[in-house]
């Protein structure tokens, strides 16, 4: 495992900086592959996943708190604090701890009527969605508990995820059943098919055509565009195809919470680049487990699963994962824990605040910090010259 200190020399990359700690330069030119994040690395996810998550958000609460949904509460501030602790890197996730916090901050009698329509045995979950058909309103009572809620959540979040903000909302006694009740008719944690938050989410993520393809379900809830279509490759073919001249033809490989279908849709033809035995998709791999029955654990990052699991297709030597979140780094830190290979690359250009971004990995003590994945073959020359 490498030996982290505090010393980051600049890299010249031309107008948007990078830097290097000290002792990683010797092994860059040892490399002998590259794992790569998805999302804010090879593939610009702020107009699909991140809108996919304000439109399941207002979906639900608009009908969880009986009015129209103000979707401009769903901040990029609010998503980068859940991100930044390191436990939510899965957007379900996401989506339920604001749900249960907003909920939280519902009036009693609201609470009250939607428990009632849970008791209602023979309710499914299409015709209570009906049943809770938001009704016009003002605004100004609603922003300010909506507002002190979601602030709230991101206060006490941290790298164990969900589990510690629904703690904290289930110390209430007044509303510790109505939340349960949410928690059960989101279906959470369950997955596409089997909750009604995942799969209200991937179809706002996929489209009706799409969801049917990656999940072989009839759309129920969602008929319009998917939100894939906004996303576009931060990547090129050139960049790709430098990578691999220099680690290996058959050396990079891709570690990623998304699914196969949607990452071969958005890049297109730079799928190939990549080694299929060094490709792991959580997604792909959550769904193989319900289907099968197989319980093998949690498999999301920081989990080091997806990160040890790709690694496996590569040669035995240094390893680079490239991530951009602080899920990414913790999943290599933990895949280090016992003697790994691995050395973290921090990509901050894509953040909606690369510079926060890029003070977050310097405190964290990542190894390699870049503004994207286009500087890379020329830090990675530069180690290999040297060596």
């Amino acid at each position: 495992m490498v030996t982290r200190t505090a010393s980051y020399p600049s890299l010249n990359l031309g107008v948007e900086p990078g830097s290097l700690k000290t002792e990683i330069r010797p092994l860059l030119g040892q490399l002998r592959g590259i794992i790569f994040d998805c999302d804010g690395v090879l593939i610009d996810a702020k107009q699909s996943y991140d809108q996919a998550i304000v439109k399941t958000v207002t979906f639900f609460a608009e009908r969880l708190i009986g009015k129209p949904f103000p979707k401009e509460l769903i901040t990029v501030e609010l998503l980068a604090g859940l991100r930044d602790t390191g436990g939510f890197n899965n957007d379900w996730d996401t989506c339920y701890v604001i749900l249960l916090g907003l909920f939280s901050g519902a009036p009693l009698p609201q609470q009250e009527r939607f428990l009632g329509l849970l008791r209602t045995d023979d309710e499914d979950d299409a015709t209570i969605l009906g049943r809770l058909r938001p009704r016009p309103t003002d605004y100004g009572a609603l922003l300010p508990v909506a507002d002190r809620a979601l602030r709230r959540i991101v206060e006490v979040a941290d790298a164990s995820g969900p589990e510690r903000v629904e703690a904290e909302l289930l110390r209430s006694d007044a509303h510790r059943d109505a939340l349960l009740g949410l928690k059960k008719f989101l279906g959470y944690p369950g997955g596409v098919g089997q909750g009604l938050l995942a799969t209200v989410f991937n179809e706002f993520f996929y489209g009706p055509r799409l969801f049917r393809q990656a999940h072989r379900l009839e759309a129920r809830f969602y008929r319009g565009s998917g939100l894939i279509k906004n996303e576009k490759p931060l990547v090129s073919p050139d960049t790709l195809r430098l990578l691999a001249e220099i680690v290996g033809r058959t050396n990079l490989g891709i570690a990623s919470g998304r699914g196969s279908l949607a990452t071969q849709f958005t890049l297109q033809g730079m799928w190939g680049f990549f080694n299929p035995e060094a490709m792991v998709f959580i997604e792909d791999d959550e769904a193989a487990n319900r289907s099968t029955g197989a319980s093998r654990g949690p498999l999301n990052k920081p989990e080091a699963y997806a990160l040890l699991k790709a690694a496996r297709g590569l040669p035995a030597g240094p390893i680079l994962y490239v991530g951009d979140s602080a899920e990414d780094l913790i999943m290599a830190q933990r895949a280090n824990s016992n003697g790994g290979r691995f050395l973290f690359g921090g990509i901050y250009g894509s953040a909606y605040d690369p510079a926060a971004k890029a003070r977050m990995f310097r405190e964290r003590g990542a190894d390699l910090i870049l503004p994207s994945v286009a500087s890379l073959p020329t830090v990675l020359d530069s180690g290999r010259v040297d060596a």
